[in-house]
């Protein structure tokens, strides 16, 4: 067997694949995908594995482009097409979205000033504002008037949004740190305290997300949010809770692993996404819409590995259920070395 490349970045799920590796004797090669000869590096590889960064300002400008160029090498890729064309950009997923029939909440765009303006002025409010990236919930707000709306149109036509939005990813870690009052959640306070300060190097070279607004319809009496991962045959499935006098679950901290009290049709759902996308690992988001129907609020396929260890077990397709925990990431170099193994590579 060829070894299967994987871009040591130290971040996600990286460590867990080459400790799979490792523990199995499976050949593998840590590559640096920055390097400009890359792709010779690759040549005489059975796959690349690369968990990159929708917040590091180098993996923003070309991973995408990248991994999508390289199926020119005839190489297993990870994340495939799919799973990455559109991770961070909730523009791209409304119209993949619509395009496949995918059940979401009512979502309109506008890149003009004066639409988005008219449409604000005749709407219901509250509604949901988006910014198209950014994890956590942290570009995400509630506006409940169409002053509030104006403000952040005139705003995004003019000195724009950045990225990442650190007083609220501040506010969010404190209010994290006074609920757990962990040794984590204090550092997680402390890194955010330090970057409100001093903000990395990186950040100045992050384009401001400006030239558009998108307003998502707001479905109240949704204390909880569903977030499911479809990895092969399998759906890994976790409630998050709402934080305290907010709508938002992302990021909360607040998880349930009862998996008795998650939504089948949900479940349902996600393996038929996946199957529409062709795509071996996906997470998908849900919340219920004024019929209790779920739908989908976002797709991804990175997250945080240590939230997903407490699942106690997960769906197969024809949704019968397998107690018994798992660790995800040797699950998905497990897949992947079969299907080498299975073609001959």
């Amino acid at each position: 067997m060829k070894p299967i490349a994987i871009h040591d970045n130290n971040i996600g799920f990286t460590n867990r694949w080459i400790e799979y590796c490792e523990r199995h004797s499976i050949p593998f090669i840590k590559v640096n995908c920055y390097e400009s000869d890359i792709i010779e590096s690759l040549r005489h590889c059975s796959a690349l594995m690369w968990h990159w960064n929708y917040a590091n300002y180098k993996d923003s400008i070309f991973a995408r482009q990248f991994l999508i160029s390289i199926e020119g090498l005839n190489i297993r890729i990870f994340p495939d097409f799919w799973t990455t064309i559109l991770f961070d950009d909730k523009l791209g997923q409304k119209y993949l979205f619509e395009s496949y029939n995918i059940p979401i909440p009512k979502t309109d765009v506008f890149y003009e000033k004066d639409k988005a303006v008219t449409w604000a002025r005749n709407a219901e409010y509250p509604v949901v504002f988006k910014l198209r990236c950014g994890a956590g919930s942290q570009n995400v707000q509630l506006v409940r008037s169409f002053s509030k709306a104006k403000t952040l149109i005139n705003k995004s036509f003019s000195s724009g949004f950045n990225y990442i939005n650190k007083k609220q990813i501040l506010k969010d870690r404190f209010l994290k740190f006074l609920k757990f009052k962990s040794p984590a959640s204090f550092m997680d306070f402390g890194k955010s305290a330090y970057r409100f300060v001093i903000p990395e190097y990186d950040g100045k070279f992050i384009q401001k997300e400006a030239g558009y607004v998108m307003f998502q319809e707001f479905l109240p009496e949704n204390t909880f949010d569903i977030r499911l991962i479809v990895l092969g045959n399998r759906c890994f499935g976790i409630r998050r809770f709402n934080r305290k006098n907010d709508f938002r679950a992302s990021g909360s901290g607040m998880i349930d692993y009862d998996h008795t009290q998650i939504d089948k049709r949900a479940v349902q759902t996600s393996f038929d996404v996946a199957k529409k996308l062709g795509t071996r690992l996906i997470a998908l988001d849900f919340i219920f819409d004024q019929q209790h129907i779920p739908v989908v609020t976002e797709m991804s396929y990175g997250f945080t590995v240590e939230a997903y260890d407490s699942c106690p077990g997960y769906w197969d397709a024809e949704l019968h259920w397998h107690e018994g925990k798992q660790n995800l990431q040797y699950l998905m170099m497990e897949d992947l070395v079969s299907e080498i193994q299975n073609e001959g590579h």
